[in-house]
């Protein structure tokens, strides 16, 4: 999904079905900040429900509730909105910044588990440039894939250097690199058939992208110059007018029919709405697809190139076909630009390098109605009818919740990285259009707020829901189906809906007011309080690390250029692979650390891999 409202999913409108709950040597010592650490977090997956944080976070959160209150009620594009979104942000850094916390010492650059998970998320990076935008073919003559800045594009001499740096700097040996190395190769393997199909629709392109978008999306009546494409090595996007109206007369066309016209808008609103539907996310990509559509000449010659790729000749045609829909995407012309960096380069790893997709598959589902189930694990039956067991219930929906959870801030930590690759343009002293008030900042949590909004207004769904007569009625049927008699059932399903309310009230709010009270050591906070919380430390604990690493860059190349990925810690396609790779060992708990991790054990592991390039590139 692009930067800005153009291209966020739109939460709002969406049909839900049923939600389902199954899923998937020593460092040197850490130098840090004068800043406070915590030695007893308050920003944890087991805090989550708490409903206070120690008086300390309240100037943090003031302000965040100032910003809060700015990104909601302004707007985006007015320059003195912006002008003031960043000055509140600058202040936000500045309150967080006193207050880091101590990662849990699984996850401390010193312990054998941080190390293999870091190695393992350096030979994922190395793997970053060919799950990106290497153009095959552009009819539209776009540059902004081309001057993205890849940090490691690796020649085989330097996937031999780094891979023995990471031997010295972590004292694992050769053949335990290449053991990982081997599994990893396992695990991207879908790459290489992403690569295959995207050659063979370079050929079956043949010049002509208007033949090659009817012969995936069936007969649109667009005309030669409507369209173009973009094909990637892992990508194929679309390139369509914007609406309908921009093709009506032309000064070297006869004007369209109308009829023609408003087959055209039919398709395009279709498109659109597509673009913003929890119902079409293929992730990476998000839209409009249907595979029914391909004719199955095309899926033939899909096929038969793909099976003539070496360790691909007996490729199960569904696997093809499941692999096409997560590569093709319709995007109009005026948000290419945008599309391109956000969503080709931010968000393509995410999924064939990592796992996002698979929680990403269920977020259709994420405001699904609350099973019956749930409802009747708390329910006891006695010699007066149906009872509740208030104790049960709360244990009951703390898992339930949690699991609607963790699916909504999957998005979020999706959109955050994508943000952070993003980034990387404006460092390189490019921009992107943007609807982010912080078009400059590390990350945009001005639109980090806004997926957060939604994803709350979508796991409280089910629950608010409880409410209605027809819900609870709904509910009533299905637990007397289960075997439950009717006597005390209305009275058990609407105490049910009081309890949740009273118990979870903080993890459905959206709304934040401005001003914070200290009582008795601490504030009163909400679910959406403390993720902003997190936000806000994660984009400060970036901010600081990217400048240093940029600043030993710098230093580095004072005596002449040298390549960016000999300076590890200056890379953000790294920090941003080795955020996610860390994140999906734990969703749940580590979505807590990703601030600490960057500023303290990610930080310490790079400076260890630093320095061992150094002692391989000078010998």
């Amino acid at each position: 999904m692009a930067s800005g409202d153009s291209h966020r999913l739109d939460w709002q409108a969406r049909n839900v079905v049923q939600y389902r709950h199954d899923v998937k040597p020593q460092l040197p010592p850490r130098t840090r900040t004068g800043a406070l650490v915590r030695d007893d977090p308050e920003l944890t997956d087991a805090t989550l429900l708490e409903l206070t944080l120690p008086a300390a976070w309240a100037a943090a959160l003031e302000r965040l509730n100032a910003f809060n209150a700015l990104v909601t009620s302004s707007d985006r594009t007015d320059p003195v909105a912006r002008d003031e979104a960043a000055a509140l942000r600058q202040q936000i850094l500045t309150s967080v910044s006193a207050l880091h916390e101590t990662a849990p010492q699984r996850l401390q650059s010193s312990s054998r588990a941080h190390q293999r998970t870091f190695c393992e998320a350096v030979l994922l990076w190395t793997r970053f440039a060919a799950a990106g935008g290497e153009v095959l073919k552009d009819t539209l003559g776009n540059e902004t894939l081309a001057r993205f800045p890849v940090d490691f594009d690796p020649a085989p001499a330097d996937l031999v250097l780094l891979k023995t740096a990471l031997t010295r700097a972590f004292g694992y040996t050769s053949d335990e690199i290449a053991e990982i190395d081997k599994e990893l190769a396992f695990l991207t393997s879908n790459l290489t058939v992403k690569h295959a199909l995207a050659r063979a629709l370079v050929d079956a392109l043949d010049g002509d992208p208007l033949a090659l978008f009817h012969r995936m999306y069936g007969a649109v009546p667009f005309r030669p110059g409507d369209v173009d494409v973009i094909i990637t090595s892992a990508s194929i996007v679309f390139s369509l007018p914007a609406r309908a109206q921009d093709l009506a007369g032309g000064e070297r066309e006869v004007a369209r029919p109308q009829a023609e016209l408003d087959q055209v808008d039919a398709f395009l609103r279709r498109a659109a709405r597509a673009s913003k539907s929890v119902g079409h996310v293929r992730f990476p990509v998000f839209g409009l697809f249907e595979l029914d559509a391909v004719q199955p000449s095309l899926w033939r010659e899909l096929i038969d190139a793909v099976r003539q790729t070496d360790r691909l000749a007996d490729i199960d045609d569904e696997v093809v076909r499941q692999t096409l829909k997560t590569m093709v995407v319709t995007v109009p012309k005026p948000d290419v630009d945008a599309f391109l960096t956000h969503d080709v380069w931010g968000h393509g790893w995410q999924e064939t390098l990592c796992e996002f997709e698979w929680l990403f598959q269920r977020l259709e589902h994420l405001a699904d109605p609350l099973d019956a189930a749930v409802l009747r694990s708390a329910i006891r039956v006695g010699a007066g009818g149906v009872v509740l067991d208030e104790e049960a219930l709360v244990a009951a929906v703390n898992r339930d919740l949690r699991a609607r959870i963790e699916v909504g801030l999957n998005l979020v930590v999706a959109e955050s990285l994508a943000d952070l690759i993003e980034h990387k343009l404006v460092r390189g002293g490019s921009a992107l259009p943007t609807t982010s008030m912080l078009p400059r900042a590390t990350l945009k949590i001005d639109l980090t707020i806004l997926d957060l909004a939604a994803m709350t207004r979508l796991w409280r769904r089910p629950y608010r829901r409880l409410r209605r007569d027809d819900e609870r009625s709904r509910l009533a049927a299905e637990l007397r189906a289960s075997g439950l008699e009717q006597q005390g059932l209305d009275a058990a399903i609407s105490q049910a809906s009081d309890v949740i309310d009273r118990e979870f009230s903080q993890a459905f709010k959206t709304k934040t007011g401005v001003r914070v009270e200290v009582r008795d050591g601490a504030i009163a906070v909400t679910v959406l309080q403390r993720l902003l919380c997190a936000a806000a430390s994660l984009d400060e604990a970036l901010t600081t690390r990217l400048d240093e690493g940029e600043q030993r860059y710098r230093e580095l190349t004072a005596g002449g250029p040298k390549p960016r990925w000999h300076c590890p810690t200056a890379c953000v396609d790294l920090m941003a692979v080795s955020l996610a790779w860390f994140y999906e060992r734990d969703r749940q708990s580590n979505i807590w650390r990703l601030d600490e991790l960057a500023r303290d054990e990610l930080w310490a592991s790079m400076l260890a891999l630093e320095e061992a390039l150094a002692v391989e590139l000078a010998g």
